[in-house]
């Protein structure tokens, strides 16, 4: 077993199933699925991956319960007798694989506009959400009995398809958890109103389920703890719906948090502190006698490990980090703690991607959604491959050859691995990007895959390795943009300031807006320095996630960073940077230091040369061009497997 970590291996009861363990993976809307909702080999390929690494239990993405009732273009779905055979291959698939799997039940209510499903989102009221672009038709009595009906036949068809219990979706601002807030429901018959009115919808669906289901059938409640908005659900409010589910029929509640209006709760970013939620799980925990479920930034085993002990959880849901490693469980209870890979909170593959109308993809495990493309088999013929460059994409290209038998040496010319990553990691709330880093290594040290540090990767030095194949992964290097001026005066980049290369002194300047920028004038004013930041864009960090930037920007308001978009330098003097307003007028900053934040261009050292270094020359990275580690890692990854 596993020490210190043997109270996550305890089994657990919810209702009539035994569940193994204490790590689950929640529900996670993935794209993976057909338009028609009937499940994919894909689909159950990254669910194979899940229960064959060992977890407890699966809830599945949300199930829509009618064709039109979701919010994302290939979500999963039990709204017909067809989908149920497509779905019976994904419950056989677990379970051939030692996991058990519940279907999470949804419908999106007011969060599901007519460009998504072709028809106008239902609603307790007809009040818009502060997300949306589209005022949501109010439910007569009959709509409120047909998808309580729904939902009810949902259920039924997920226990034919052989699912071991199902969710009830009723959190995140979706449709149930809009008629239980005051947020939301503004009737006044006998759904709205009193806070047994707002949750008689919610208790008729339990009932109904219940019944239709049979006694034994598990059914779990996914309940908004705190929405985290003005008039919303507190914890206050959601003891008392806890209580009255329990008594309905449920036997787990899982206790999550936020709306799409406070979404950076649903799915905290990396400036959320692990576990950050766990006392409003122990809230739920002191109103019920089920097992309660806690989520939202658990993931780390240490966190999960001290929401078992202190008793506020009974189970804990560690759904990105069950992407970034689905063997997680597995190398916990085996002792090999250091080889799990760690979610980093990063957000840009995961929700970025399905926000971005893609599929969920991770940035730290390219092998997400894609382990039937990339199964890990030997390559037909061992190569010596040689890498320039251990950033993190060299690293991932290093693994990947490794991995598919190669023999593979990284040359790096500064003095530690991690290239401009470890910069990326400085700023707040970021620290944990360098968990990653560490990982890679460890990993590289256990393949035998030699890192040669503070080396000049020359080509003759190349040559001289007779590689079969050669992975450039040199980087990039800041642009610097011809401001006139800048070549009489001293400046630093953003990588040098993060890296400690160079101090920061007095007023700072930052030319360039874009993430990097903003997050080192984010770091900057965090350390009391006085920071102007000037974007020529109308708005700063662009290429950054909307969850994450929410905090960036509360820390650059709260530390006063003075911020000019669409505004161009149009000179830098010795002490300052003459910038133009959008109305046309000059302004004069302060610049005792100058940080140039305008973007990266390939460092490529080889020149024309490259292509002869080896009979396969690969390009990986920023050295193959700028792109956001989401891109990079993934490139990394998918040139060192294909070689």
């Amino acid at each position: 077993m596993c020490g210190i970590y043997d109270p996550l291996f305890e089994p657990v009861k919810i209702g009539t199933m035994t569940v193994k363990n204490r790590m689950i993976v929640p529900s996670m809307v993935t794209n993976y699925c057909s338009h028609d909702g009937t499940a994919t080999e894909r689909y159950l390929a990254y669910h194979r991956a899940k229960a064959e690494g060992g977890w407890g239990l699966i809830i599945t993405e949300a199930y829509k319960v009618t064709e039109t009732c979701g919010g994302y273009y290939n979500m999963a779905g039990l709204w017909s007798d067809d989908q149920i055979e497509s779905h019976k291959k994904l419950t056989d698939t677990v379970h051939e694989a030692g996991g058990k799997i519940v279907c999470q039940l949804i419908h999106g209510g007011r969060q599901v506009t007519s460009e998504q499903s072709g028809v106008r989102g239902l609603a307790p009221s007809a009040v818009k959400d502060p997300t949306a672009d589209e005022v949501p038709e109010e439910m007569s009595l009959r709509d409120i009995e047909d998808i309580e009906n729904s939902f009810v036949n949902a259920a039924v068809r997920a226990k034919k398809a052989g699912f071991d219990g199902v969710e009830i979706h009723a959190a995140h601002g979706y449709l149930i958890n809009e008629f239980l807030s005051a947020f939301s429901n503004k009737r006044s018959d006998n759904y709205g109103g009193t806070v047994k009115n707002r949750a008689r919808f919610m208790i008729e669906i339990i009932e109904k389920t219940r019944a239709a289901a049979g006694p034994d059938y598990p059914l779990i409640l996914r309940l908004t703890t705190n929405e985290y908005v003005e008039g919303g659900i507190d914890l206050y409010e959601s003891r008392i719906f806890a209580r009255m589910a329990e008594r309905a029929g449920v036997n787990a509640i899982h206790a999550t948090q936020g709306v799409y209006k406070s979404a950076q709760y649903i799915i905290p970013p990396c400036a959320v502190p692990s576990g950050r939620f766990q006392d409003n799980a122990a809230a739920m925990k002191s109103a019920v006698n089920i097992p309660v479920i806690a989520v939202g930034r658990i993931n780390t085993p240490e966190t999960a490990l001290d929401l078992i002990e202190s008793g506020k959880a009974d189970l804990v849901a560690m759904g990105r980090a069950s992407i970034a490693d689905p063997d997680l469980p597995n190398k916990l209870k085996e002792g090999h703690e250091e080889d799990i890979c760690r979610c980093i909170g990063c957000v840009q593959g995961c929700i970025g991607g399905i926000n971005r109308g893609e599929s969920v993809a991770c940035m730290v495990n390219p092998r997400t959604g894609r382990e039937n493309t990339y199964p890990w088999v030997k390559a037909d013929r061992p190569k010596k491959v040689v890498v320039a460059g251990a950033g993190v994409a060299g690293m991932e290209a290093a693994l990947a050859a490794s991995k598919r038998g190669h023999e593979v040496v990284i040359y790096e010319q500064k003095d530690r691995a991690g290239g401009q990553w470890l910069s990326a990691a400085v700023p707040p709330g970021k620290a944990e990007f360098n968990s990653f880093v560490v990982w890679q290594k460890e990993q590289l040290r256990k393949a035998g895959v030699p890192i040669h540090l503070s080396a000049e990767c020359s080509a003759e030095m190349i040559r001289e390795e007779h590689a079969d194949a050669v992975i450039i992964a040199t980087g990039g290097r800041t642009a610097i943009p011809p401001i006139p001026g800048l070549g009489e005066r001293e400046y630093a980049t953003v990588t040098e300031i993060l890296s400690g290369e160079k101090e920061a002194r007095g007023s700072v300047v930052v030319i360039g807006g874009g993430l990097a920028g903003a997050e080192t004038a984010e770091h900057l004013s965090c350390h009391g320095l006085k920071v102007s930041l000037v974007e020529m864009l109308p708005e700063i960090a662009r290429d950054g996630e909307p969850t994450a930037n929410g905090f960036m920007m509360e820390n650059l308001a709260n530390n006063h960073v003075d911020i000019y978009t669409s505004a161009t330098v149009m000179r830098v003097q010795p002490d300052c940077a003459e910038i133009k307003l959008t109305d046309g007028s000059s302004k004069s900053l302060p610049a005792d230091t100058l940080i140039i934040a305008t973007g990266t261009r390939a460092c490529q050292p080889f020149g024309e040369e490259y292509e002869s270094l080896a009979e396969e020359v690969y390009l990986v990275g920023d050295a193959a061009g700028a792109k956001n580690g989401l891109r990079n890692i993934a490139q990394g990854f998918e040139t060192g497997y294909q070689i």
